[in-house]
């Protein structure tokens, strides 16, 4: 009796959007190949088949999001400026906190956030 081998893998649509979420979200490879088909597939069957999402479904899905940054910023939000300015800017937020008032008095109550621009290059 000849021996049964398994039918090749062929990757499904279904298949193919979890990788691109498992993988946007930083899974592991092992992670990922025991989420794929009935009975989950070896790494090596991972990577031959699904490639392009392993490599490229971070950036498709942060590119929707810096779209909407961009756009705020477009439309003047500050949220969408304060944002860019942060974390691709190299602002910071810098925060004060006094435990005492003048001369030992009592503690006036105020809160500030300042914005501190990246040092002149």
């Amino acid at each position: 009796m000849p021996k049964r081998t398994k039918p090749p893998y062929a990757p499904t649509p279904a298949d193919r959007a979890t990788v691109q979420n498992l993988a946007a979200l930083g899974a592991t490879h092992a992670d990922i190949a025991r989420c794929i088909g009935t009975d989950g597939i070896s790494e090596k069957t991972l990577r031959k088949h699904f490639r392009r999402e392993l490599q490229n479904s971070l950036s498709e899905v942060k590119a929707p999001a810096m779209s909407q940054v961009v756009a705020g910023m477009k439309r003047g939000e500050a949220w969408a400026v304060c944002f860019f300015l942060k974390c691709r800017g190299g602002w910071k937020e810098t925060q004060a906190l006094q435990h005492s008032g003048a001369d030992g008095g009592p503690l006036k109550s105020e809160h500030v956030i300042r914005f501190v621009p990246p040092p002149l290059r």
